[in-house]
Parts: structure tokens; C-alpha cells; sequence
């Protein structure tokens, strides 16, 4: 049952990376804060979330991307028994952070330009291009990158993946491999 939900996201994933649709687009949600809309309960200011799961969204965000963000606002979410705070990231059109109510993190969600990308980020990718992709393509640099970490069931907990787009190709790394070219 595992491979046929893991079959069905992969699937869904990448018909929604083909059509550039982005993800909470899908869900309902504003393409501008990508919280789902089957979660969040309602707008917060930062001033209600404690400052110790703030401090720790952050570092999730900064350990994942390398660039120390702000936030510009927080949801509360709650899903079956889960619960926790959904921040939006200042400044990044399509960028999420969610933590549960604890502070673990639950799933992160950026776009970055190439120029702000970790250099062990831009190393996966330019090998993987050239590994995947004929010239003139395996040359060229993509312009943006979404990096995501999704702590839910049908991922591996934690795993780093990097979607990006080259002319008509779509590549997706998972912990620097290629998942899709």
C-alpha cells in the first residue's frame, strides 16, 4: 500500500512541477503565503507564537538554505491531532515554514535565486545537469530553485530535495540525487 501512495504523490508532484503550478495552488491556498488551506485556522502576528519555536523555525530555515530569514507573519494549523504555526517568510513570494506546537519541524518550502543558493546545493545541481542533460542545456544555470523538507509519511523524514527547471526539463534532487530529469 506504501509504493501506491508513494506511486500517487510522486506522480502528483511532478504533473504539478510540469504544469508549474505551484503546490498550495493546488491546495486552495494564496500562491503568495503557501500555507494549505486545510490547515491553517487563522491569521496570528508573531507576537502570539513563543519566541523559542520562532528562534527554532528560523534555524530550521537557515540550516536548510544557508540565509538567515525573517518572518513576515504565522498561522495557526491543525491537522487530525497535529497542531503547530505556519510562518511566512519575509520577502520570498513562495516560502513556508512549519513547525508543530513543540517547535519540530514539520516542512519547509523556499525559492531562492541561483546567487543565493548553498554552494553544496549548486554542486548537486550542476553535476546532476550534466549528468541528466545533453549541451546545450547540462551548461546553462538554473534561475530559481526550490528547496523543500517535508517531514510527513511519504518522504523520507527530513530528505533535502532541489526541483529546478532548465528550458522544457524538470530535475529533482532528493538528498542529492536525481529523483527526475
Amino acid at each position: 500500500m506504501k509504493k501506491i501512495y508513494y506511486t500517487l504523490t510522486s506522480a502528483v508532484v511532478a504533473s504539478l512541477i510540469l504544469t508549474a503550478v505551484p503546490v498550495p495552488a493546488v491546495y486552495g491556498a494564496s500562491t503568495k503565503n503557501t500555507q494549505p488551506a486545510q490547515a491553517a485556522t487563522g491569521a496570528s502576528s508573531l507576537k502570539e507564537v513563543d519566541a523559542k519555536i520562532v528562534q527554532k523555525a528560523q534555524e530550521y530555515l537557515k540550516a536548510v538554505t544557508g540565509k538567515s530569514y525573517t518572518f513576515s507573519g504565522a498561522k495557526k494549523w491543525s491537522l487530525g491531532n497535529e497542531n503547530g504555526w505556519d510562518f511566512s517568510i519575509k520577502g520570498v513570494e513562495h516560502g513556508q515554514v512549519m513547525v508543530t506546537k513543540t517547535g519540530e519541524l514539520e516542512r519547509i518550502y523556499v525559492d531562492q535565486s541561483w546567487g543565493e543558493l548553498k554552494d553544496s546545493y549548486k554542486q548537486q545541481l550542476q553535476a546532476a545537469l550534466k549528468s541528466v542533460l545533453q549541451e546545450p542545456e547540462a551548461s546553462k544555470t538554473p534561475e530559481e530553485v526550490n528547496i523543500s523538507v517535508d517531514k510527513s509519511p511519504e518522504y523520507p523524514k527530513g530528505a533535502v530535495e532541489l526541483y529546478t527547471r532548465i528550458d522544457n526539463n524538470t530535475i529533482i534532487l532528493r538528498e542529492g540525487k536525481v529523483l527526475r530529469k
